[in-house]
Parts: structure tokens; C-alpha cells; sequence
């Protein structure tokens, strides 16, 4: 029972976070309103000498209240918030006509009107109802002050003004909570986002400090070359071959230290690799000539870390792997 009670008054939620807020506030507003309207219905028998009006007045904000909370709970957030605002912008207008003109209490009651509009739809929702309140109070001042506004349904007493204001000032604060929660729960998303962002950071930093451990004591000579500029960008070892790191950056990656008679079979490599979505390619094997100027055997695999729109490479790794002694090896037996 208590549970059921509870979806009942909770708002609902939605996937869209914005959509959530808004339902949030909307249900909120739609029960506090609904509080108002029972209080100043208590207090209609002590403050107002004609209460026929206002009763009717009363019964017909108790059917919007009712529209917009099933709109709301049918999903159509925003729909609801549209016809909550509108229609209580034109009954509250329509009160201040009816109900003391430019000096009644309801009138004061559009700023409130505005606020509720700006919190539920925007800023650009506020800024609409703030031109049309303006363009209706210099009418109202017009009417009020040439006679044309009819005699007032229900006077304006001390009591029934003091009730009217007590009103808004719960509206008041009732916006106020409403936007300290708003700020509130918009902080804490910031302070997750912030964690979860330093999380990731510190994963990441781990990450690439265990990446570099491995690759620096990989024992395989690692490059990556842009492909357009043919410039390499990393090295994983300080020397190879006796060829110190800048030797090994500035070197061209197609030919760097490779034997003459292999040269060919180094361009051609190189050249296949450059094939539109070239999925595959096999090692190869070629000699290179070390710093001492003595013949080692490598094996050179290639591997394509990312493509253009038209699929030419334009990053890949190259991987350089001494097979001197197994050459050897061979050779004896």
C-alpha cells in the first residue's frame, strides 16, 4: 500500500535526463499547488466575503491540476508543462479582470507564473510570458484607470489580500527549493563526472606506464611511422643494430641500414603495405647492415594502425625482429 502511495507521488523517470528534471519539477509544483489550493480553500470562509467565485474559481484550477498530472503521467512531460503554464498565465489574467484589477492580488501573481514557465520550459518560455505580462498589464492599467474593468465579483479585503500574498510567498519558496535542488543534484553530476573522469585518468596513466614497461623490454625493435610523411614517431628501444634513438627517429623507415641487394625487397614490402584495405601481409626477412658494418638478419612485420576514408594506411607499426643466429643455424645444418 505505502508503495503504491509512493509511485503515486513520486515523479516518474525517463531515459532522457532532461525530460527526468523537468517531470521532476513538474510533479513537485503540481503538488504543491495542489497543498495551496486545499489551504486557501480552508481559509476562504474567514477572508472573503463573497465566495462563490472564487470557489468556481478554485474548482476549475483543481481540473487543470487534474489534466496536467495525467498528461504528466502519460509520458507527455513537456506537453503538460505547456498546458500548466498557459493555462494558469490566462487564469490568473482572467482573475485579475474579475477580481480588482491592476491592484489585485493575482496580478501579482504573473511573476510567479514566470518563474514556474522559465523552471518548466526555459529561458525562452520566461522571456515570452514576461512580454506578454508586460503587453497585459498596460492594458489592465488602460482598463483600470478609464473605468472599463467590471465591478469586482469578490472585494479585495485586508483578509483576503493577507491570504492571497501568504500564497505566493509559499510559491515562492516552494520555486526556491525547487531550484537549490535543481543546482543541487547539477553539482553532483559535476562531482561524478569529475570522479569518474580522475578514475579514468589514473587507469589510463597505469595503463600506459605498464604499456611502456613491456614495449621498452620488448626484445623486438618496435617503430611507428606516419605513412604520408614517412616520419617515425616512436621508438620502443634506445639502440639497435649499435644505432643510437636519434639515429633510429631520423632514419628513413622504407631503408634505413638495409642491404643493398635487399633494398627491393624492403621497398616492395613497404609498397604493398600502401594497398587500399590491404587486411594482410606477410613477413619478410632481409638483411640489414649494423653500425660495425656487419651483416644481421631481420624479420620485418607490419602492422596498419589506422586508414584514410580511402583505406591507405596512415599509421602503422613496424616490428623488427633479429633472425642472424637462426640464419645461421640453418645455414649449418
Amino acid at each position: 500500500m505505502l508503495s503504491q502511495i509512493k509511485r503515486f507521488l513520486v515523479a516518474q523517470t525517463f531515459e532522457d535526463e532532461e525530460k527526468e528534471r523537468q517531470a521532476g519539477m513538474l510533479n513537485t509544483l503540481l503538488w504543491a499547488a495542489a497543498v495551496l489550493v486545499v489551504l486557501y480553500s480552508l481559509s476562504i470562509p474567514f477572508t472573503i466575503p463573497n465566495p462563490t467565485p472564487v470557489i468556481l474559481l478554485l474548482g476549475g484550477v483543481v481540473l487543470l491540476l487534474g489534466i496536467t498530472f495525467f498528461l504528466m503521467r502519460q509520458g507527455k512531460v513537456k506537453a503538460a508543462s505547456n498546458v500548466l503554464a498557459a493555462s494558469l498565465w490566462a487564469i490568473t489574467a482572467g482573475t485579475a479582470v474579475f477580481f480588482g484589477g491592476i491592484i489585485s492580488p493575482s496580478f501579482a501573481s504573473l511573476v510567479l507564473i514566470i518563474f514556474g514557465a522559465g523552471f518548466l520550459l526555459g529561458t525562452r518560455a520566461a522571456v515570452i510570458y514576461t512580454f506578454l505580462s508586460i503587453l497585459y498589464s498596460l492594458g489592465l492599467l488602460y482598463a483600470d484607470l478609464h473605468g472599463l474593468l467590471p465591478k469586482s465579483l469578490s472585494p479585495v479585503t485586508p483578509a483576503s489580500f493577507w491570504a492571497g500574498i501568504v500564497i505566493n510567498f509559499i510559491t515562492v519558496a516552494v520555486f526556491i527549493a525547487l531550484a537549490n535542488r535543481s543546482i543541487s543534484k547539477a553539482l553532483e553530476r559535476v562531482r561524478q563526472e569529475l570522479d569518474e573522469r580522475r578514475r579514468a585518468e589514473n587507469e589510463l596513466r597505469i595503463s600506459e606506464q605498464r604499456f611502456r614497461t613491456l614495449i621498452t623490454n620488448y626484445p623486438d625493435m618496435i617503430f611507428v611511422v606516419d605513412v604520408p610523411t614517412k616520419i617515425i614517431t616512436f621508438v620502443n628501444r634506445g639502440v639497435f643494430l649499435g644505432y643510437t634513438r636519434q639515429e633510429l627517429e631520423d632514419a628513413d623507415p622504407v631503408s634505413f641500414a638495409v642491404a643493398l641487394n635487399d633494398h627491393y625487397l624492403a621497398v616492395a614490402h613497404w609498397e604493398e603495405m600502401l594497398l587500399p584495405d590491404n587486411q594482410k601481409l606477410d613477413p619478410i626477412e632481409y638483411r640489414m647492415i649494423n653500425k660495425d658494418g656487419q651483416i644481421e638478419w631481420v624479420q620485418n612485420r607490419k602492422t596498419v594502425l589506422s586508414r584514410d576514408k580511402t583505406g591507405r594506411p596512415v599509421q602503422v607499426l613496424i616490428t623488427l625482429t633479429l633472425t642472424t643466429e637462426r640464419k645461421q643455424l640453418e645455414e649449418q645444418f
